[in-house]
């Protein structure tokens, strides 16, 4: 099920910065200063830790809701974060922005509302600049069909209808196997050879409306051009789409209606677009591409599959030599292309195939771009102390999950941490290692009445305890220092 509000992952800079990539448009350099807009459904929260992991941005969020606006500032003002501020609807927008996102996909835009938005994003996105927009495709799964029968099936002759049919048949193997009433009515009409029957049935009572399509007809004539999907796995057909659907889909590649065709087959109601205002700077050169890029793996190696299922029927071996020897590293610190081939386990292997086995990583989920890399040290004697923007932020939250989601100025994005990995941190965060235990020990025993069945996770006992406090304390950084220091939590 997708996120209430744009996932934290999708709407940071550096992945629409690689989804752009992913279609040559040239990226500017990690650490280049930048605009970064967001407006729509939002969590403060989650553009906080944007900011917080990006320091070279300038952050500005806009809530429809003036004193939700003021509390997120005030939020923003505790932790003082100096590179954001929020606004309501009459707050000026910057000129020149170069990130705006808007997020809405709960209810379909109207066409008033829609040209109000890419009206205000012709006027103040810059050139190369990036558009991020979550929105709905279609108020139902119904009107994803109905949309298709109403504006492709008239631009078809009588003979053709009945291929079409087939063709429907084909892409909507997911639509169909939730609407068994309209898969007969469909088998109906290809037995007796009466397409127009279905198409009949299946008409919408009102002017269905595509998402997709009315976005394309709104930019494309403002000089926008579509850098694909903020979800990076949407941009692979070989891990989205079924091996059947592919190739009568890829027909539609060119066609207008393509990406309604694709909704369909998805049975995608919520999309979200990366569209570039033109002129960018396009290349087809892979290092002057991905080069600014570095890549790590968040999650712990035990937890990753041996394997890739792709939807065409063939499966990836996660186990070949370069795939293990990129996981082994990745799971440790980001890195770039580069400091692979410059390392040991990755001489061997060609710089092409390095990169090809990084994308098939990112596509799957397993791996992410990063804006940074790790540059200082780890002292096995030093003393542990939070980065100062870390530090703020830990000394403001209250943990009542069993996971917290922590800014990383390496990731430049918020990483996901266990609620025991996130308590242990902010214990040091707030009074320093030396004194972290007794710290930890107080925070369990509130949390222990105020949330039991977190806690018990936590603890794995019943009551804390002193002692409990400290090996628990000792355990964490023994098994996440590493982690810490690799994405920026602590000072190198």
């Amino acid at each position: 099920m997708m996120s209430a509000v744009f996932p934290l992952l999708e709407a940071s800079p550096v992945n629409l910065r690689y989804v752009a990539a992913l279609r040559g448009i040239v990226p500017t350099d990690s650490g280049t200063p930048f605009t970064y807009v967001q407006t729509g459904i939002f969590d403060p929260e989650d553009l906080m830790r944007l900011a917080l992991s990006n320091p070279e941005g300038r952050f500005l969020g806009i809530l429809e809701n003036p004193l939700a606006a003021e509390k997120a500032q005030e939020n923003t003002n505790k932790r003082k974060l100096t590179n954001l501020s929020f606004g309501d609807p009459a707050s000026e927008i910057p000129s020149k922005i170069d990130f705006l996102c808007h997020d809405t996909p709960q209810k379909m835009l109207s066409q008033k509302e829609r040209l109000a938005l890419f009206d205000q994003t012709e006027k103040h996105l810059a050139q190369g600049g990036l558009f991020c927009l979550r929105y709905k495709t279609a108020t139902t799964e119904d009107s994803l069909l109905q949309y298709l029968i109403a504006e492709y099936v008239p631009e078809l002759s009588r003979a053709q209808t009945e291929g079409f049919l087939q063709e429907l048949r084909v892409l909507g193997q997911t639509y169909f196997a939730g609407h068994p009433i309209s898969l007969t009515a469909l088998e109906k009409a290809l037995e007796t050879k009466t397409p127009e029957s279905f198409f009949e049935n299946c008409a919408a009572t009102e002017q269905p409306v595509s998402g997709s399509f009315e976005t394309l007809a709104g930019l494309l004539p403002r000089g926008f051009a579509y850098a694909g999907d903020a979800s990076v796995s949407a941009n692979y057909l070989e891990l989205t789409v079924s091996q059947q659907a592919q190739e009568p889909l890829l027909k539609y590649k060119k066609h207008l209606l393509y990406e309604s065709f694709k909704d369909f087959t998805l049975t995608r109601l919520v999309r979200s677009d990366v569209w570039a205002r033109m002129p960018v700077n396009s290349s087809v050169n892979k290092p002057e591409l991905f080069n600014t890029f570095t890549f790590g793996i968040t999650k712990n190696k035990e937890d990753l599959p041996a394997q890739i299922d792709m939807l065409n029927g063939t499966q990836l071996d996660l186990k070949t030599p370069l795939f293990s020897n990129l996981i082994d590293l990745m799971t440790k610190l980001p890195l770039s292309v580069g400091d692979f081939l410059s390392h040991p386990t990755g001489k061997d292997f060609a710089g092409d195939d390095v990169l090809a086995s990084i994308q098939i990583l990112v596509a799957a989920g397993i791996a992410q771009p990063m804006r940074a890399r790790y540059e200082g040290r780890q002292e096995k004697e030093a003393t542990l102390v939070p980065t100062q923007g870390i530090n703020n932020f830990l000394n403001h939250i209250t943990i009542a999950t069993t996971s917290v989601r922590i800014a990383s100025p390496v990731a430049g994005n918020a990483i996901t941490f266990s609620a025991r990995n996130a308590l242990v941190l902010q214990a040091i965060s707030r009074v320093g290692l030396d004194l972290s235990a007794g710290a930890l020990f107080s925070e369990l025993e509130t949390l222990s009445k105020q949330n039991p069945a977190l806690a018990s996770k936590i603890m794995d006992a019943a009551e804390p305890s002193h002692e409990m406090a400290d090996t628990m304390l000792h355990s964490v950084i023994n098994e996440e220092v590493e982690r810490w220091y690799a994405y920026g939590l602590m000072a190198a």
